[in-house]
């Protein structure tokens, strides 16, 4: 049960991030974007057994940055 609320909550706080991420974008601030849309990925507690959160949708967006940057 406690590993089923962290997990929600870690889930949660990648969406928050995404969605911080994409305002940043829409504002023009990319910057900002990048290290919102890195932030999303939230990073597991093996000893606990708690798996790695990603979003693919903020990691999409940090690719294009990426290759935004490289033209």
């Amino acid at each position: 049960e406690q590993q089923q609320l962290m997990q929600r909550r870690r889930t949660g706080l990648s969406e928050f991030y995404f969605r911080r991420g994409l305002l940043f974008l829409f504002q023009g601030d990319i910057p900002e974007a990048r290290r919102r849309f890195e932030t999303a990925a939230q990073a597991g507690v093996p000893d606990w057994a708690v798996p790695n959160v990603r979003d693919a949708r903020a990691e999409r967006y940090l690719r294009l940055i990426a290759e935004a940057e490289k033209k």
